[in-house]
């Protein structure tokens, strides 16, 4: 995923506006934000793939809370569409700021 994919995505969600959308009348305002989501998940699966060489231990923790198969983190996967079985994380959730992808750097006086 290129940066201007990745700027594209983030010009997509904030066009849709799912936040707004779900508290709308709009009949077909959950569709809209489960594609919303659904587009969100793929950008961060496929950078997350093309990050395995630079950030191997990061890019598998993020395959890993989205639920990705091992045999489906190729290069040949990193197209949209590709992979419509994850969605189940592989890895308990944790609470606090610890338990974050990056946490923030601690500093002491």
């Amino acid at each position: 995923m290129s940066l201007l994919t990745t700027v594209q995505t983030n010009k997509y969600i904030a066009k849709v506006e799912p936040w707004n959308v779900i508290k709308s009348d709009i009949p077909e305002r959950e569709a809209i934000v489960d594609n919303a989501i659904f587009d969100s998940a793929e950008a961060v699966r496929i950078a997350a793939i093309l990050l395995q060489p630079y950030m191997p231990s990061k890019a598998s923790e993020i395959l890993d809370i989205l639920g990705v198969d091992e045999a489906k983190r190729t290069f040949d996967d990193a197209v949209f569409g590709a992979d419509f079985t994850y969605g189940a994380s592989r890895i308990a959730s944790g609470k606090g700021a610890l338990a974050t992808l990056f946490p923030p750097l601690i500093v002491e006086d």
